[in-house]
């Protein structure tokens, strides 16, 4: 495999993460501000907010595995050729 192509790949999964991890917490930040000065437990946001966290990890967790099976058939095919 060729060494560029391995570190660009690896530097875009690196950014990709940077940005998709540090971005969900700056998005809450100013939330998480106002209910402290509020002094709201949380609670009262609604039951749909508390869940939009859990429905991305399940679909995270989902896309992942269907890239992940994915490219074991790729993978799989390629070598029986």
């Amino acid at each position: 495999m060729d060494g560029g192509v391995l570190l660009f790949t690896f530097a875009v999964a690196v950014a990709t993460g940077l940005v998709f991890g540090i971005a969900p917490a700056l998005g809450l930040s100013a939330d998480l501000n106002q209910a402290l000065k509020d002094g709201a437990p949380g609670h009262a946001a609604g039951g749909l907010r508390r869940n939009r966290p859990r429905r991305a990890g399940v679909a995270q967790v989902a896309l992942a595995l269907v890239l992940l099976v994915g490219s074991g058939c790729c993978c799989g095919v390629s070598r029986s050729a």
